[in-house]
């Protein structure tokens, strides 16, 4: 169920991320995105699914004697002598969706940026005030993708890290194991800062930004 879980999340922040791509970039409407729902869910639940059966198949055509599932040295997980299936049906597919997440969010962010280009020949009043929302726009955006992308990040680093040295080098470090323990353990806390995190960001720079434009625009009248 930890392979499960944190496959599924994983795979929900990607397949989000294509959906944005799909009404930003290639001008989806949201209607046509919803009819296709089912996919997303297909993804999210379908591949975990078929991540955790592998073992049991594999378990049953190998030579070998060490049962798959065992002591992991956090909790009961792949255990040492399979140890390379942590990193085929777990952390590479993890990092795999971490690094599209990032090239299609970077092609949204773009997308935005290109459509968010202040107009010519407006009024200067309407122009600062179209200027300060599209800039907020923008931040937001950029914002939110890099907390989520972080959060996503300190997630699974550390414990990519723990099992990667254990693998190459046959020994286990208590700080690693430390480090793996709190990161992963505190997953809900970091997406939850992620996201609450954002939402004071903006109120705090729309706040800003509208102080900022009130006292342009008095001066432009003055």
């Amino acid at each position: 169920m930890i392979t499960y879980g944190f496959l599924s999340l994983s795979m929900w922040a990607g397949c989000m991320a294509i959906v944005v791509y799909l009404a930003v970039v290639r001008k989806h409407s949201l209607v046509s995105i919803a009819e296709r729902q089912w996919i997303v869910h297909l993804l999210a639940w379908g591949v975990p699914l078929l991540a955790i059966n592998v073992p049991y198949v594999a378990s049953r055509v190998s030579s070998r004697k060490e049962q798959f599932y065992g002591d992991a040295g956090l909790w009961c997980w792949v255990s040492e002598p399979w140890q390379e299936y942590r990193m085929i049906l777990f952390y590479i597919p993890i990092w795999v969706v971490f690094f599209v997440t990032i090239i299609v969010y970077g092609l949204v962010i773009a997308e935005v940026n290109d459509a968010f280009k202040p107009e010519e020949n407006v009024h200067m009043c309407f122009t600062l005030a179209e200027t300060q929302c599209q800039r907020a726009a923008k931040l937001r955006l950029a914002r939110r993708t890099a907390i989520h992308l972080l959060a996503y990040f300190f997630t699974y680093f550390a414990a990519f890290m723990n099992r990667f040295v254990i693998m190459e080098t046959g020994r286990a470090f208590f700080g690693l194991f430390v480090i793996h323990g709190m990161s992963v353990g505190s997953v809900g806390i970091m997406w939850a800062t992620a996201h609450f995190g954002d939402g004071i960001l903006h109120r705090v720079y729309v706040a800003r930004a509208r102080k900022v434009a009130g006292a342009q625009q008095r001066g432009f009248v003055q």
